[in-house]
């Protein structure tokens, strides 16, 4: 599919799944009349997306600098198999999407993108509390949190949905805290420590860091590339790691033309299950 250089298209639903879609035009996602619910998202799905020299693709508000009020999504399909686009020495896989032109994607801005435990979680326990305002700092029910280990192990950082949120509590000392609630119980423990070093104290707390943002950019389930009508054809696993990736890259058609490079403001954006 191609937007030609002449047309402005604002996407207002979600697409079908696409092959490669080309855009030498303009493409935005409609931002007026939009909210940050799972109503009102905005899917675009395809093998690729590519944005030609002199093309732009954005999703923001209605000026630069402005977060995109509603909920975005560019889901990105492929496997190892999927035939690779040529643009001149520029070569495009699946699962990509490639800049030549010009992007901006701009999200909400988290005003407590991530914090620390405040106590001591325990294996098993569903019930988190979390320094600073949660509400206030823009986590919301549904959202993913990554804990952190608090051992030497990389393999106990946890990852969860945010089920409930208690208001914040603030104590005499002045220290405001809140109490998480996830959908899944924690499989390790992770541990806040004090210790006292030559009459400082000092606390060790494990990360917690909101992962969820109102813009994402994501590969597709490996359940997605099965061709249901082909029980040969190549089908990803979980352990090919085949993701969505971003590319930002020149246009050129050969050695001796002129090359055009590719720019891109990403703020604020979701990966996820990409590289």
């Amino acid at each position: 599919m191609t937007i030609p250089w002449h047309l402005n298209v604002e996407l207002d639903e979600s697409t079908p799944s696409l092959g490669t879609l080309s855009v030498l035009g303009r493409l935005r996602f409609k931002y007026e009349d939009v909210e940050d619910t799972s109503d009102d998202e905005i899917v675009l799905t395809a093998m690729r997306v590519v944005v030609r020299h002199e093309a732009m693709f954005r999703i923001r508000g209605a000026s630069p600098g402005t977060p995109y009020p509603g909920r975005a999504t560019i889901r990105l399909a492929g496997d190892r198999m999927t035939d690779n686009l040529g643009f001149g020495h520029t070569v495009i896989g699946s699962s990509t999407l490639a800049v030549l032109g010009e992007i901006e994607l701009e999200g909400r801005e988290a005003q407590l993108p991530w914090t620390k435990l405040a106590s001591t979680a325990a294996a098993g326990s569903t019930v988190v509390t979390v320094n600073g305002n949660a509400k206030e700092g823009g986590w919301r029910v549904g959202d993913d949190v990554v804990v952190s280990t608090s051992s030497f192990s990389p393999a106990e950082a946890e990852t969860r949905t945010i089920s409930a949120i208690a208001d914040a509590v603030t104590s005499a000392a002045g220290v405001t805290t809140s109490e998480v609630t996830f959908g899944s119980a924690l499989s390790h423990a992770h541990e806040v420590t004090i210790a006292t070093y030559d009459g400082t104290q000092v606390t060790t707390a494990p990360e917690v860091g909101l992962l969820t943002r109102n813009i994402r950019i994501e590969g597709a389930d490996v359940s997605d590339l099965k061709d249901p009508k082909d029980d040969t054809a190549f089908v990803a696993t979980e352990t090919d790691q085949f993701g969505a990736r971003l590319l930002i890259a020149h246009e050129a058609q050969d050695v001796c033309t002129e090359s055009y490079g590719g720019s891109a403001l990403v703020r604020n954006v979701e990966f996820n299950k990409a590289g």
